[in-house]
């Protein structure tokens, strides 16, 4: 929508002191729009690997103080002034991602595994009352 009123503002000439207001406005709206995102990314990542018993990196004091004096240089957290919260950044956000796929990879072998030891289970118990029943069912049709 802001585009839009940006385009119409450039197409009739406006003064440019007004297209840079509307398009500070839309960068604003754009920023906080993209950091909703990545706050959300952030619960669901966290709420999974906590379901998992995945550690999650932990927000500290020491952190904090970091990112006002060092603007965050190394912090898994970052503070989203667009939105007002704690975010991951982007390689933690990528760590709880490659944790939480092979958690859930080590899980699906796992099951992959019964099933598998299952069916063979099934399948010779099958085969073993297949040959006691054609032993059994031989005596009785006799010559």
């Amino acid at each position: 929508m802001l585009h839009v009123r940006i385009e119409e503002a450039r197409g009739q000439k406006r003064p440019s002191s007004e297209i840079q207001d509307l398009e500070r406005e839309y960068l604003r709206a754009e920023g906080k729009r993209l950091h909703g995102i990545v706050h959300l990314t952030t619960i669901y990542l966290t709420r999974t690997a906590q379901k998992y018993l995945i550690p999650v990196p932990e927000i500290t004091e020491e952190m904090i103080r970091d990112m006002v004096w060092n603007e965050g240089r190394g912090a898994k957290w970052s503070f989203s002034e667009y939105i007002g919260h704690m975010i991951l950044n982007e390689d933690a956000e990528r760590e709880l991602r490659v944790a939480i796929r092979a958690y859930r990879r080590e899980r699906l072998e796992a099951s992959r595994l019964w099933i598998t030891t299952i069916g063979s289970i099934l399948t010779g118990l099958i085969g073993v009352l297949i040959g006691l029943l054609s032993i059994i069912l031989g005596r009785h049709s006799g010559p």
